[in-house]
């Protein structure tokens, strides 16, 4: 289902993350939905967190993690444990 935010995940960023992530991913950029461990620790910008939480696909997408947390997250929703905890998402009440 196209939304007015389906641009974000059209972008090539995207693509390079793993499928079995897509969906939480999505979930929370749009609705605030937090994350497991692994995609937490990424969002907050916790490269050993990330690192020692991530599966096998995850840790060698971890540079596409990165291009897609800042070209397709708006800079509010991550970048610290703070605003990954404040963020609602885009159609959760978040402005773009």
């Amino acid at each position: 289902m196209k939304t007015k935010y389906s641009h974000l995940l059209d972008r090539p960023e995207w693509a390079e993350i793993p499928r079995h992530m897509r969906n939480t991913a999505e979930l929370y950029l749009l609705h605030g939905v937090r994350p497991g461990n692994f995609l937490e620790a990424v969002l907050e910008n916790d490269l050993a967190g990330a690192v020692g939480r991530a599966d096998h696909y995850n840790r060698g997408a971890l540079a596409a993690w990165v291009d897609w947390c800042f070209w397709c997250l708006p800079s509010r929703a991550w970048g610290s444990r703070e605003a990954v905890a404040n963020w609602r998402g885009l159609e959760g009440g978040s402005d773009e």
